[in-house]
């Protein structure tokens, strides 16, 4: 299960980076945003040769059993100067001569590290054992060479999420990239405490002591969540708004298809209100702007049609029913009031006195809400038991 969480996160990891590829394109690609993809770049390919498979492969074909460990370790310590670059470089503001220091020095730990570190693991006689936990406990120089890269990795990191939290701090940031940078910091964490736990369990394994817990297994879901909460931070500011437009047409359509049956209603009992009509457009927000226009001007064609008495209607059809007054739904006196005016128009029929400005009294700032009004009083019109006796004992 933890190797396909490792995958998953893999996955997630080079479609982050393949969409900041696409997103670097359409303007000159800047050195944060090489060193990011750096960081997804290894750190998908460093997951993937963790896989038992992918080493068993690699060890079988050149006769070098940590090789493919070797390798992932040298991804993810790129991805970790690339996260360590990063953070300075879009620190740094004026002063980039001590930010290129700072990244000199920290690629050239880094190289000495990875020097240091593949005599150990190139050279090692020890047999390949994908349980890395386990084969740092039967061989040292394994071992050694693991610890180079967790320490390397932990200065980096660790580095990195000191310096997000004060940079969190700034209010010149926009909200959606701060959210981002929120996940991005939270990888980082999950990151530190992936690399104690490393720490934790080898220091138990030397002492003899015994972990009831799936060692690896946690080691690995602690490493693939740190990847995916980075894969999401950093793509965070190009999706989110992708998702919010089409949730926001799923939203439109959905009222547009809602509100069609009164939109039908009204239009079938005032043809000319649909001289425009709503059925050829393909752009959804057109269409509901279109419907509430035409319903609008049918309201306004049934102002004259009102009767003034639906309300001492409605308390006894109420009183009949056994419902109480302070429990009446928002929408039924609207819903009364526009079925009988479509009653009176169709048999055009004027109160001697109406209240014209009922039905449309309203006022609504937005244009889904009124959108959901509409909707809720068609409602109430087709289902409300009050609504239908008042209708029914007024054509009585």
């Amino acid at each position: 299960m933890t190797e396909i969480a490792a995958l998953v996160a893999a996955t997630t990891a080079v479609a982050a980076a393949a969409a900041r590829y696409w997103q670097a394109r359409r303007y000159s690609m800047t050195p944060g945003q090489r060193y990011l993809l750096i960081v997804l770049g290894g750190l998908s390919i460093s997951l993937l040769l963790d896989v038992p498979l992918a080493q068993t492969t690699i060890a079988s074909a050149t006769d070098l059993p940590y090789l493919a460990r070797w390798l992932a370790n040298t991804t993810a310590m790129a991805a970790a100067f690339s996260v360590k670059a990063m953070i300075v470089r879009t620190t740094a503001d004026a002063d980039q001569v001590n930010a290129t220091v700072q990244v000199r020095w920290c690629a050239v730990i880094g190289v000495l590290a990875v020097g240091l570190m593949t005599p150990l693991l190139l050279r090692t006689d020890a047999a390949l054992d994908p349980d890395l936990l386990t084969a740092m406990f039967h061989a040292n120089d394994v071992a050694l060479g693991q610890v180079l890269c967790w320490c390397y990795m932990a200065a980096c990191i660790t580095n990195f999420v000191i310096v997000m939290r004060r940079y969190l701090l700034r209010l010149d940031v926009r909200p959606l990239m701060h959210y981002g940078m929120v996940t991005v910091t939270l990888a980082g964490v999950v990151g530190v405490l992936w690399l104690a736990w490393n720490a934790f369990v080898v220091v138990m394994q030397h002492i003899g002591s015994r972990l009831t817990a799936d060692a690896l297994g946690v080691s690995r879901t602690l490493c693939s969540a740190a990847v995916v909460l980075i894969a999401i931070g950093v793509t965070l500011p190009l999706w989110t708004p992708w998702f919010r437009r089409r949730l926001a047409l799923w939203k439109t359509r959905r009222t547009v298809r809602n509100l069609e049956p009164l939109w039908t209603m009204m239009t079938n009992l005032v043809p000319a209100a649909a001289a425009f009509g709503v059925k050829g457009d393909t752009d959804p927000e057109l269409v509901l702007y279109r419907q509430i226009i035409d319903i609008r001007d049918v309201l306004l064609r049934l102002m004259g049609h009102v009767e003034p008495v639906v309300e001492e209607q409605v308390v006894r059809a109420e009183v009949e029913a056994g419902e109480s007054a302070g429990n009446r739904p928002a929408t039924r006196i609207p819903a009364c009031d526009i079925a009988l005016a479509m009653e009176n128009f169709r048999c055009g029929r004027r109160p001697a006195t109406s209240l014209p400005d009922r039905p449309t009294r309203r006022v609504f700032d937005d244009i889904g809400d009124e959108a959901e009004w509409l909707i809720a009083i068609y409602i109430t019109m087709r289902t409300d038991q009050v609504v239908r006796r008042v209708v029914s004992d007024f054509l009585e």
